[in-house]
């Protein structure tokens, strides 16, 4: 009996002093498996022209997704992208607070820059309020995971985005908005989105939840579309209680006049 004993704990010594087993949790993204963010794209000044970031995204080296991590960092950027227009289309403005880094810098082309995610969400709800409706669909997403200059983990995008603007007489929900009645726009654009990772406080389990954010985001327009002149007069009486600026006005009447000149030829 007693050499039994001995040889049971024999063999929880041997147990005790073998390797550990593995763990089972998700380790972050390791860093050197990251190539390095593109300099042009965490330094532009404004949106970078479609053939940049194009051959940005094409010669960035891919990070393997044998890293622990990155395929979730991707979805949860995916969801994040996801949620920017259900705040706008919702009016719900304080869900942009998931969207945005606290210190944000968005550049909305001729709309102008804004800088903390509550200038942002002060300048959207102002955007949009002359509306009764809009809705915004995201598209295409570009993602790589990348390495910032203080060699953490970052990640930088390209999204395309189209929204459509209606104006309803009645404001009813869903809008009845006849085309040749002079309520509706569309505008195609593209953001340009720099991310970070942070990590909120450990929850039950006492791991500390990741979370992504745009810290930098700058919008290049693509095109935009009135189906009728009425449809501009009527978005010209809104300007300047929607865009707050005689250049966007501007840049509006620009395209437009444009694109009668195409249909005349």
């Amino acid at each position: 009996m007693m050499s039994f004993y001995f040889s049971a704990l024999a063999a929880l010594a041997v147990v005790a002093t073998a390797s550990p087993l593995p763990s089972t949790s998700t380790p972050a993204v390791p860093i050197p498996s990251l190539p390095a963010c593109p300099p042009i794209f965490l330094h532009k000044e404004g949106a970078l022209s479609l053939p940049v970031v194009a051959r940005i995204f094409a010669e960035i080296s891919t990070a393997p997704f044998s890293g622990a991590g990155s395929a979730s960092d991707i979805e949860q950027i995916r969801q994040t992208i996801a949620r920017y227009p259900l705040a706008v289309d919702s009016r719900d403005f304080d869900v942009l607070d998931t969207v945005f880094a606290p210190d944000v810098s968005a550049n909305y082309s001729s709309v102008g820059v804004m800088h903390g995610v509550e200038a942002v969400k002060e300048e959207i709800a102002a955007t949009v309020s002359v509306f009764t409706h809009t809705q915004h669909h995201t598209g295409t997403s570009a993602i790589q995971l990348c390495r910032d200059q203080g060699d953490e983990v970052a990640a930088i995008s390209a999204t395309y985005t189209m929204s459509n603007n209606f104006i309803s007489p009645d404001g009813a929900f869903p809008a009845v908005v006849p085309l040749d009645g002079g309520s509706v726009s569309f505008v195609y654009a593209m953001y340009q989105d720099i991310w970070v990772r942070t990590a909120d406080d450990c929850d039950d389990s006492g791991e500390a939840p990741v979370q992504w954010r745009i810290r930098d985001r700058a919008v290049l327009f693509l095109a935009i579309s009135f189906p009728t002149l009425a449809n501009f007069v009527l978005l010209w009486q809104f300007a300047d209680h929607y865009w707050h600026r005689d250049l966007l006005r501007a840049h509006y009447l620009m395209a437009y006049c444009k694109s009668w000149e195409r249909l005349a030829v």
